[in-house]
């Protein structure tokens, strides 16, 4: 450790020696270094610097008591500080972007990694678990590591059919790593585990449709809402022409601002539901050109441009209105209003129309069902029928 000038503090880890070298402006006979009044080393003299090691446990204050040929100390020693601060843990971070509760066997899981340590990662790896009646363990491989690195940075598709899974399966992922602390360690961490349901197309499918369909009811909440909003912005405007006393108008725009406002959050968390919902599709290989455009274009493109424009203008004219108090400011508010409900309306009529498409799905897709189910018990029947001709 050197200390610069006015340095009067350092940092060490646990099991560090300290080798500290010191100069003197005259020869002393013994130099030995001090922790309070506690004795810690003699320091050893080559004829220019004394110098001494030692190995701090604990955080203290140090100086060197000197004593000269003639038996003078110092009456003012240098003193510094070493401290001694542990080795924390690694850090890791794992994300699975459009990865829901439920995933079926032919999902591809796109995994985002990033590992770090003050002083070095030692290893790192990515871990998964897959049980039923059984449980079964294996290792996801990760590009090349190179140990002692201070951050490691990894993304990847992972099939889950690697791990043999099958609907009625739960899979668990982790990430975990440790450090090369040899002292007090090693240190190892384990990410959060993110854990799966895996099951049929046709589950995950529908239950995607469920949520839409929640979804969509959210939406038409806050179209109502939207529209309770336009009314009394009309009915403000209606007092605002008609009245020279604009106090009570003000008071009155100031609830429908904030309403405005809490609209377009209400309408971030659907578009956020419904770009959650073609994640899922996404990672689960679900997601058809129809699909992409269905929701993509049609739903969620829209609601974010009422989110991040349409809405925030539509509360930047009322709040503008509310300061201004003037007719032109007054004559924008109820234009945006007639665009934002149309726009909402859009975007609604867009989702029930596709409840009505899914709904005929869902019929075929039970009929399809039956089918099978049908076509399996008269196959065990006539097996069974042909074995008792044969016993016979």
């Amino acid at each position: 450790i050197t200390f610069g000038d006015g340095q009067r503090a350092a940092q060490i880890l646990p099991g560090t020696r300290v080798t500290l070298r010191v100069g003197t402006n005259k020869p002393v006979t013994t130099a030995t270094l001090m922790a309070g009044n506690e004795r810690i080393a003699e320091a050893a003299s080559n004829g220019e610097n004394l110098t001494v090691d030692f190995f701090p446990t604990e955080t203290h204050t140090y100086h060197f008591n000197l004593v000269d040929e003639f038996g003078l100390e110092n009456r003012r020693p240098v003193r510094f500080a070493i401290r001694v601060i542990p080795d924390e843990p690694p850090r890791v971070r794992m994300r699975l972007p459009g990865v829901g509760d439920m995933i079926t066997p032919d999902a591809v899981l796109h995994i985002e990694l990033e590992f770090s340590d003050t002083y070095g990662l030692a290893n790192v790896g990515l871990f998964y678990e897959a049980s039923r009646e059984n449980t079964d363990t294996g290792t996801i491989h990760l590009p090349t590591f190179e140990p002692d690195a201070v951050r490691f940075v990894a993304t990847l598709a992972w099939p889950v059919a690697t791990a043999g899974v099958a609907p009625g399966d739960v899979l668990t992922v982790q990430a975990r790593a440790g450090d090369s602390d040899d002292i007090s360690g090693p240190n190892t961490v384990e990410s959060p585990q993110t854990t799966m349901r895996v099951v049929t197309r046709e589950e995950l499918l529908a239950e995607l449709a469920r949520r839409e369909q929640e979804s969509r009811a959210d939406f038409e909440h806050v179209v109502d809402t939207q529209e309770r909003v336009r009314g009394g912005l009309l009915s403000a405007l209606g007092r605002f022409q008609g009245s020279q006393e604009t106090s009570s108008v003000v008071a009155e725009l100031t609830p429908l601002e904030r309403r405005q406002r809490n609209i377009a959050g209400s309408v971030n968390i659907i578009r956020q539901q419904f770009e959650r919902i073609l994640g899922e599709l996404a990672v689960n290989q679900l997601d058809t050109q129809d699909e992409r455009e269905r929701l993509g274009e049609g739903i969620i493109e829209p609601l974010t441009r009422l989110t991040r424009r349409d809405l925030t203008s539509a509360a930047d004219a009322v709040r503008q209105w509310s300061r201004e108090m003037s007719a032109p400011s007054a004559a924008v508010v109820d234009p945006q209003q007639v665009a934002l409900l149309s726009q909402m309306r859009a975007v609604l009529a867009r989702m029930i129309q596709w409840e009505g498409y899914q709904e005929v799905i869902t019929m075929l897709r039970d009929i399809i069902r039956l089918q099978r189910e049908l076509h399996t018990e008269t196959k065990d029947k006539l097996q069974e029928q042909a074995g008792d001709v044969f016993d016979d």
